[in-house]
């Protein structure tokens, strides 16, 4: 595996260009074969990439719907994927470090983490007949093998929800 390193900003940057040239810029019919094969649990690679040390590395692209409400077509996902595309540009165009999250260890494994996955705080916000939906980019250097899995994944909007103040 190559032993270059990207800041956090440049890998979102790279992250979101490989996306969006993948999931928008590509001739419909691609993008749209891209998303039935992630929509169906699959992985694609998107890109090769040629790091400055001379090393390459293989980005893969995968799907979790499994907390999606209502109807996943590829119009719908396109929309919340551009949604997320924009937050995550917005994002790096400020001054701040962008923030990530890492999975933790259940319950007495306090401070593990269970993996070198890291989750975006961008999201990618839609509504479609009544139902919340929310997609966010997580992104995972595979242990061995020079490979980057992108994961794409909606995550329940009752986590973002606050709750009226009782009077």
């Amino acid at each position: 595996m190559s032993q270059a390193t990207l800041t956090t900003e440049q890998f979102a940057t790279m992250a979101a260009n490989l996306l969006h040239r993948a999931l928008i810029e590509s001739p419909r019919t691609t993008a749209k074969r891209i998303f039935r094969e992630i929509h169906a649990g699959g992985r694609v690679a998107v890109a090769n990439v040629k790091m400055e040390d001379g090393g390459e590395v293989r980005v893969d692209v995968i799907l979790d719907h499994t907390e999606c409400r209502g109807d996943l077509n590829f119009s719908r996902f396109k929309e919340t994927f551009l949604a997320l595309i924009r937050d995550l540009a917005s994002q790096i165009e400020a001054e701040e470090p962008l923030k990530t999250f890492s999975p933790q260890a259940a319950e007495g494994a306090e401070g593990q983490f269970v993996s070198d996955e890291k989750l975006f705080a961008a999201r990618g916000i839609s509504q479609h007949d009544g139902e919340l939906n929310i997609l966010m980019l997580a992104a995972k250097p595979e242990p061995v093998d020079p490979v980057v899995t992108m994961r794409l994944l909606y995550v329940s909007p009752d986590q973002f929800i606050q709750s009226s103040p009782s009077n």
